[in-house]
């Protein structure tokens, strides 16, 4: 992704198999509609969908984002899945507790030129995932807040010796003294066979305009240390 566009998207409110009308709620569908921006979508909907279980009759509920037209995808040639694993842990970060716990996964459907692709997260999945993107937060504004140390103290470098500490104080550099904002995509690091880490491409901004766009990986097992970091532009 070379730059950052975001506007309002319209989010279109249709709910065939809804579960329940209250977890259609005001704040539910603020924050949808914020999804959808962050995107870049032209479009979306959000549902509450049934699971229906052959084995035993049960059912199991699931959350369910469309999501039309994503400008990441269509101009910036973004792979599906990392738009895809974005709104599903957004939509865990968001979504109220209540809502949250009657729900085991999300659903993220991408409309674009015609073509659709549906990728699944289960909610355990998607909360690992949010550790490591917390960590990434956190680590951002101890920078921010010029406490070098601590930030420093977050990455792992004991098994990563050429890993270079001064990255912080570049970052700290480019970020120092603004407001901005901060969005993570993430996707599974593809660059071993053992699938043991995330990549993380994290894009900073302000008013709109990329500022920074950072790289991180950091290992499943351990969510709350960062093992790299790069600095793409």
């Amino acid at each position: 992704m070379t730059k950052l566009k975001l506007f309002i998207a319209i989010i279109i409110l249709t709910t065939p198999m809804l579960v329940n009308c209250q977890e259609l709620n005001s704040e539910n569908i603020t924050q949808a509609n914020e999804i959808l921006s962050e995107v870049a979508a032209d479009s979306g909907g959000l549902y509450f969908t049934t699971d229906e279980l052959e084995k035993n009759n049960n059912k199991k509920y699931f959350i369910e984002l469309l999501v039309r037209n994503s400008y990441l995808i269509d101009v910036q040639a973004t792979k599906p899945k990392i738009v895809a694993s974005y709104c599903a842990s957004q939509l865990y970060k968001r979504i109220d507790k209540k809502t949250l716990d009657k729900n085991y996964a999300f659903k993220i459907v991408l409309i674009s030129n015609d073509n659709q692709e549906t990728f699944f997260f289960e909610k355990q999945e998607i909360k690992k995932v949010n550790e490591a993107l917390n960590s990434i937060d956190k680590y951002i504004n101890l920078v921010i807040a010029n406490n070098l140390s601590e930030a420093n103290s977050m990455l792992k470098i004991d098994e990563h010796k050429n890993f270079n500490l001064t990255v912080t104080n570049k970052i700290l550099e480019r970020i120092k003294d603004l407001k901005i904002n901060s969005y993570n995509y993430y996707d599974d690091f593809s660059y071993t066979t053992k699938n043991d880490c995330w990549v993380v491409n994290n894009l900073i901004s302000l008013n709109d305009k990329l500022i920074i766009s950072l790289q991180f990986i950091i290992q499943k097992e351990d969510p709350e240390k960062i093992i790299y970091i790069k600095i793409n532009q």
